[in-house]
Formats: C-alpha cells, sequence, structure tokens
C-alpha cells in the first residue's frame, strides 16, 4: 500500500491540474450539455432493475 500512496495521490494531482481551467471557467458548466430523454432514462431504470433481480434469482440459488 505504501509503495502504491505516492502514485495514487500523482494521480489525483494530476487530474485536479487538468480540471482546474474547466472549473475556473463562469458560467453554468452544464449549459451545453446534452441530457437524455426520458425514454431512455426509464428505458435504463428498467434495465437497472431487471439485472437487480436477476442477481438475485441468481445469487439465491447458491453454488452448485
Amino acid at each position: 500500500m505504501m509503495r502504491r500512496l505516492p502514485v495514487i495521490l500523482l494521480t489525483i494531482l494530476a487530474l485536479l491540474l487538468k480540471a482546474l481551467p474547466a472549473l475556473a471557467q463562469e458560467g453554468d458548466p452544464l449549459a451545453h450539455s446534452v441530457l437524455l430523454p426520458g425514454t431512455v432514462g426509464f428505458a435504463l431504470a428498467g434495465l437497472a432493475v431487471l439485472l437487480f433481480l436477476l442477481l438475485l434469482l441468481w445469487s439465491a440459488r447458491g453454488p452448485r
């Protein structure tokens, strides 16, 4: 862990330095974002519920 700590800290520092220009811009960062339509959101939520239920059923069977 101690060998990885400097690498992790340097990675976080590099990511923050890369993000500083975007964070320093004035205005709303979401003003030019493209949001998904509601239908796509409901489809993704339904897929998440379906996968969750499948995982529950699969894990209830136990190892065989």
